[in-house]
């Protein structure tokens, strides 16, 4: 049969049964573009279809993505950043959350509370800030993420601060913009001995 794609699937038998879906994840669909690990799940995001979605497996389990009748809290997840921008979900990192990173804003994912892990029932995801990230993967030190803009010419610090209870940081590269003057950074790497130096390639 064929969906409202006219995306052709097989069957893998004839009886007739009420226990069935199509897959998140085909060649029509598209397939997940970043990954991340968080709490021993295996987190997937952004496929060309769902462009705002994102997946993590079973606690430990990072072949299975199964949802049982009566949900358990190992299960599987699937979910959405609810915004009011449809901007593709570009990176995903893990400090004490799951960072992600769309064209136009940035996000935590976490249970909603720091001492809890993520569950079906017990997941938030929440805006942090809207300035927007490349296609780059940012780049974690200790306890902060890098990551450069949307138009590749600035780079900003992503921190997690205790009064606020939100990531938030500040432009790094406002006191040398010349070097980014008519350039984009489209690679970069962090070396920590024997000196902290980012390497940037533009």
């Amino acid at each position: 049969f064929t969906d409202s794609n006219n995306y052709l699937y097989g069957l893998s038998s004839t009886d007739a049964t009420k226990m069935w879906a199509i897959g998140a994840w085909n060649p029509e669909y598209g397939y997940p573009s970043c990954a991340t690990f968080f709490q021993d799940r295996l987190t997937f995001a952004s496929t060309k279809k769902d462009r705002l979605d994102f997946w993590t497996s079973e606690t430990g389990n990072y072949n299975k993505f199964y949802i049982h009748h009566d949900v358990q809290d190992d299960d599987a997840i699937s979910k959405t950043l609810v915004s009011g921008r449809a901007n593709d979900i570009q990176n995903m990192i893990s400090l004490n959350s799951i960072l992600a990173f769309t064209y136009g804003s940035e996000w935590k994912i976490n249970s909603g509370s720091s001492k809890s892990a993520i569950t079906p029932s017990s997941i938030n995801a929440a805006q942090q800030s809207s300035i927007g990230c490349s296609k780059v993967t940012p780049l974690i030190l200790n306890d902060r993420a890098l990551f450069i803009t949307r138009l590749g010419n600035s780079v900003r610090d992503f921190a997690y601060d205790v009064y606020s209870d939100t990531f938030k940081g500040d432009e790094q590269t406002l006191y040398s913009r010349h070097l980014f003057k008519n350039y984009s950074i489209v690679d970069w790497a962090y070396q920590s001995v024997p000196d902290d130096i980012i390497w940037a390639v533009s």
